[in-house]
């Protein structure tokens, strides 16, 4: 198993930054060595064609192109994004597990335009298989670092904030028994400034806001019945399985590009 370490600072605020690296179709293409085929979905949990898929999944059948002069293809599963409260992971592995690997982008704000990205590579390749596919010695974690991940986040990622809106991004999908996810939806709602839990059940319905990392207005209906403005109604049991959705919203970063134009340039060259 092969781990490298890297960080880089880039001039986007965290939240932009959250959304570029959850895009997994983007991630794949900046691997360099995974080719999305297939979808796994939702409901069915089976890989389906991108054309027919009508709830994905965050899980992917995958064509792994390895190799310069000699190709060799691997088929295989990514999984991703899975975001956790620091940032976001991605990981995957052949259908034989002789190469296995996960990437892991921790972010954290260094000024409201400004994030600071910890990127952490590991792969564990079969003895002796890097070598026979590239004919040399090659550490693959860092060839995916140095060689794919650090040179497109220095030389082509080049975020516009002139073109800021207000855009919800999905950060939690899952499903079960209420009780059951209230520990993983106030986990990752703690890293949130400002967003929005959706909850739908055959025998609950509603939404909660989040600020701040805290659970605030609350709108639960059980069984039709209003449950009132408590935001602790999320550790009410439901008879059964509900669907729950955590998206984050970028308010900071609206309101920031707002007032940095308004304030004359002079002052805003202390920004920068």
């Amino acid at each position: 198993m092969t781990s490298v370490n890297n960080e880089i600072t880039l001039r986007a605020s965290r939240d932009r930054v959250r959304r570029w690296i959850s895009d997994p179709f983007l991630f794949a293409g900046i691997v360099g060595h995974i080719s999305i085929v297939n979808a796994f979905d939702w409901e069915t949990k089976k890989p389906i064609e991108l054309s027919s898929v009508s709830s994905p999944s965050n899980k992917f059948r995958v064509v792994y192109v390895l190799g310069s002069s000699d190709i060799k293809t691997y088929n295989g599963e990514m999984t991703g994004p899975l975001h956790i409260p620091s940032g976001v992971i991605y990981k995957g592995k052949t259908d034989d597990e002789k190469i296995k690997w996960e990437v892991a982008f921790t972010l954290r704000s260094v000024k409201p335009y400004e994030t600071l990205v910890n990127i952490n590579v590991v792969t564990e390749c079969k003895h002796g298989l890097m070598d026979r596919i590239s004919g040399r010695s090659l550490q693959f974690a860092e060839h995916v670092m140095n060689g794919h991940i650090v040179p497109y986040l220095r030389n082509f990622f080049k975020p516009s904030a002139d073109s800021l809106e207000l855009i919800p991004m999905l950060v939690l999908k899952d499903k079960g028994k209420i009780g059951s996810l209230y520990n993983k939806l106030d986990n990752i709602s703690k890293d949130i400034s400002y967003g929005i839990i959706i909850i739908e059940g055959e025998d609950l319905r509603g939404r909660v806001m989040i600020k701040d990392g805290k659970f605030t207005k609350a709108s639960i209906n059980r069984l039709e019945k209003n449950l009132a403005e408590n935001v602790e109604i999320l550790e009410i049991g439901s008879t059964s399985d509900v669907n729950v959705y955590v998206y984050a919203i970028n308010v900071d970063e609206i309101v920031s590009d707002k007032l940095m134009k308004l304030i004359p340039s002079e002052f805003n060259q202390l920004f920068s």
